[in-house]
C-alpha cells in the first residue's frame, strides 16, 4: 500500500479497515497438495474459508492492505502518550471491539477463578498460563467483555514482542499506571529474555499499588519457576492445559467420546468450518504429521527450551546439553509413546518398542476364532521399523538418557500439566509405581496409535493374511489404544472433579488390576470400576468385578465395597451385582456421578 494514501484520522483510519477483509491465510498440505485457508475470528468463533490457488494472490494484499491500517491506528493512538509505547499497548474502545470476539462463545470452568481475581484487590497477581490453544486469549477476552465502559478506560491489554525487554515493559506500565489504569493484561510475557529473573515486579511493585495484573502465556515451565522464585505466595494460578470431557463435549458441542479420544486436548478440533470438498476431519487438531509437529515443536519443547534459553542454564544440567544438541523432540515422542507403563525410566534408557503393539499381539491371540499360529506370518520387526520412522524416533546405542536427565524431564512435564503421576496403589508394598504416568492430552497420544495402525497396514507380510484377519489386526489395534486413553480421562477427571471425601486411585494386585478405586474415606466404603471402550457386554468385562479374593483384599485395606460398575459406551444396564453405565454420561455429569456410585447396593451376592 502507498503510505501517503493511508488516511490520518482515527475516524477514516477506523472506517476503512473494515473495508478490507480480516484475519490471515494458512497453506495446508493435504493429500500432497497446496490448500489455501482464509482464517478470521467473528462472533467468538473461528471460521475458514476455502481460497482458490489464483484467487490467493489478491487476497493477501488485502489483507496485508488492513495490517497496514492497523499498524497506523495503533502508531496514532499511541500518541496520545507524550511517546510511543515500547510494547503493543491497546485500551479503551478497542478493548470492547476485542471482548466483541467471545460474543456467544461458552466459558472455561476455570473462568470463574479469573472473574473473582479481578473482583478484588489484595496484592496478588494472577497467572493465567497453559499450552496452546487451550482457551487463554478467549478467556480474556470473556473477562473484557464483562467489565464496564468505566473500567475498560482503565484498563491495557499488553503484548510483549519477541524483541522487548522488562525494562520496556516496566516503562509503560509505570506510564500507563501514573495515567491511572490499574487493570493490566500482559500476554505473551515469557517472551521477555529476563522474565524470570524481574517477575517481583508484577507482585512486589504493581501490585502492591493496587494493580490487578494478569500475566499470559503459554510458557507454563517459566511461570512455575517465577512463582516459585521471586512472586511466591503472591500468585494466583490458573492453568488451562488439561480440557475434560465434560468441558470439550460442552465447548465445542460434540457428545462423542471418540471425538475426546482423538482431537481432545486443545480447543481447535470443532472450531473449523471446511468448505474445501477434498478436506477432511485430519486437518484437525494432531490430525496430521505436520499437526503434532508443530505442536510438540511449539507447544511442548519449545516451552522448556524457552526456559532454558531466558533463564541459568546451570540449574537444568543435561537437559540444556539436549538442548543444545536438537534431541527434544525426539526424547518427547518417546515419552508421549510410552507414557503409560511402568518402566517409563528403563524404556527410555533401551531401544525404543511399542508397549501397544505388544499388547495388540497378545489381545489378538486371545480373541475368538483366531488360530494361535496366524500372527507367525507378520513379520513384526519391520512393523515396528515402520513405526520408529513414522514417529521420527531414532535408536541409537549412543542416545542413551542418564538417571538425571530423565529425571528432570519428567519434572518439568509434569510442571507444564502434559504429564501426571497416575494414582495408583500396589498390592506389593515394594512395588515402584513412579513410573505409572498419565498424558492429559488425549489427542496426541492418539496420533501415536494411528502411526502404529498405518505401519500395521503397510507391512508388507500382511498382504499375505486373509482379509478378515488385517481387519482384526487394524481393528483390535484401534480399541486397544481407545480403550488405554479412555481409562486414563475417566481416571484423571473423576481425581480432579471428586475431591473432597472421595479418594480414587488404579489397583494393581498380584492376579490383576482394577481400573478404578473410589473410596469414601469417611464412610470407609468402596466402589470398583472397569473402564471398558466396548458398547457391548460380555461376561470377561467383569470378572475382576466379581473375583473374591480381590473383594476380601480390598475390604481388609480400604474398606466395605458397596458397587461395581462397568463404564462402557452402550446404554445403562445391571447384570447381577454389576451396573453398566454410560461413560459418555459419567464423564459429562462428573462431580455428581462420581457420588452417585455409593447409593445403596448389593456387594456380595454374585461374586465368584
Amino acid at each position: 500500500m502507498n503510505v501517503e494514501r493511508i488516511p490520518t484520522s482515527r475516524e477514516e483510519l477506523e472506517r476503512r479497515i473494515q473495508e478490507y477483509p480480516p484475519g490471515y491465510l494458512s497453506i495446508k498440505i493435504i493429500k500432497g497438495k497446496e490448500r489455501y485457508y482464509h482464517q478470521w475470528y467473528e462472533g467468538g468463533r473461528l471460521h475458514t474459508k476455502y481460497v482458490r490457488a489464483e484467487d490467493y494472490p489478491a487476497l493477501r494484499d488485502r489483507i496485508e492492505e488492513r495490517k497496514a491500517l492497523q499498524r497506523r491506528l495503533m502508531d496514532l493512538k499511541n500518541t496520545l502518550f507524550d511517546e510511543p509505547f515500547r510494547t503493543d499497548v491497546v485500551w479503551g474502545s478497542q478493548l470492547r471491539e476485542m471482548s466483541d470476539l467471545s460474543e456467544g462463545t461458552e466459558r472455561r470452568e476455570c473462568f470463574g477463578r479469573l472473574r473473582d481475581y479481578l473482583g478484588r484487590r489484595d496484592a496478588m497477581v494472577c497467572v493465567l498460563y497453559g499450552l496452546r490453544r487451550t482457551g487463554k486469549t478467549m478467556m480474556i477476552y470473556q473477562a473484557l467483555a464483562d467489565m464496564t465502559d468505566d473500567e475498560l478506560e482503565r484498563t491495557a491489554y499488553i503484548t510483549v514482542g519477541t524483541g522487548n525487554t522488562m525494562s520496556d515493559l516496566r516503562i509503560d506500565m509505570n506510564r500507563l499506571n501514573s495515567q491511572g489504569f490499574d487493570t493490566f493484561f500482559v500476554d505473551e510475557v515469557t517472551r521477555l529474555k529476563d522474565f524470570v529473573g524481574f517477575s517481583y515486579f508484577f507482585s512486589d511493585i504493581m501490585a502492591a499499588r493496587g494493580a490487578r495484573v494478569v500475566l499470559t502465556g503459554t510458557d507454563s515451565l517459566s511461570f512455575r519457576i517465577a512463582e516459585r522464585q521471586d512472586m511466591y505466595g503472591r500468585t494466583v494460578m490458573i492453568h488451562t492445559t488439561h480440557i475434560p470431557y465434560r468441558e470439550h463435549s460442552r465447548l465445542l458441542g460434540i457428545d462423542d467420546i471418540d471425538d475426546y479420544i482423538r482431537y481432545g486436548g486443545i480447543f481447535r478440533g470443532g472450531e473449523l468450518e471446511i468448505e474445501d470438498p477434498d478436506a477432511s476431519r485430519d486437518l484437525m487438531a494432531f490430525g496430521t504429521r505436520q499437526d503434532v509437529d508443530d505442536y510438540i515443536g511449539l507447544a511442548v519443547a519449545g516451552n522448556i527450551e524457552n526456559t532454558l534459553e531466558h533463564t541459568d542454564s546451570s540449574r537444568f544440567g543435561p537437559l540444556y546439553q539436549a538442548h543444545r544438541e536438537g534431541r527434544f523432540r525426539d526424547v518427547i515422542n518417546r515419552l508421549v509413546e510410552d507414557i503409560n507403563h511402568r518402566f517409563l525410566l528403563s524404556v527410555l534408557n533401551e531401544e525404543f518398542r511399542s508397549r501397544d503393539l505388544e499388547n495388540l499381539e497378545r489381545n489378538l491371540l486371545q480373541r475368538r476364532g483366531l488360530d494361535d499360529g496366524t500372527l507367525d506370518m507378520v513379520d513384526w520387526s519391520a512393523v515396528l521399523e515402520r513405526l520408529k520412522a513414522t514417529l521420527d524416533i531414532r535408536d541409537r546405542d549412543d542416545d542413551r538418557l542418564d538417571d538425571a536427565f530423565v529425571g528432570k524431564l519428567r519434572e518439568y512435564l509434569r510442571d507444564m500439566d502434559l504429564f501426571v503421576d497416575m494414582p495408583a496403589v500396589s498390592e506389593d508394598p515394594s512395588e515402584d509405581l513412579s513410573g505409572h504416568t498419565l498424558c492429559l492430552q488425549p489427542g496426541l497420544r492418539y496420533f501415536h496409535a494411528v502411526a502404529m495402525i498405518r505401519a500395521l497396514e503397510d507391512d508388507e507380510s500382511m498382504a499375505v493374511l486373509p482379509v478378515e484377519v488385517r481387519d482384526v489386526v487394524s481393528e483390535v489395534a484401534r480399541v486397544t489404544v481407545a480403550g488405554h486413553i479412555l481409562e486414563e480421562a475417566v481416571l484423571y477427571d473423576t481425581m480432579e472433579a471428586a475431591s473432597g471425601r472421595l479418594e480414587v486411585f488404579k489397583l494393581f494386585l498380584n492376579d490383576g488390576e482394577v481400573d478404578m478405586v473410589v473410596r469414601d474415606r469417611d464412610a470407609l466404603t468402596c466402589v470398583l470400576v472397569e473402564v471398558k471402550h466396548s458398547d457391548r457386554r460380555y461376561g470377561t468385562q467383569t470378572r475382576h468385578l466379581r473375583n473374591a479374593r480381590i473383594t476380601s483384599y480390598v475390604e481388609s485395606r480400604f474398606g466395605r465395597v458397596v458397587g461395581r460398575y462397568v463404564l462402557y459406551r452402550g446404554e445403562d444396564a445391571e447384570e447381577g451385582c454389576v451396573k453398566y453405565l454410560n461413560v459418555e454420561e459419567y464423564l459429562g455429569n462428573l462431580p455428581g456421578s462420581a457420588h452417585r456410585l455409593f447409593r445403596p447396593r448389593c456387594h456380595r451376592s454374585g461374586i465368584g
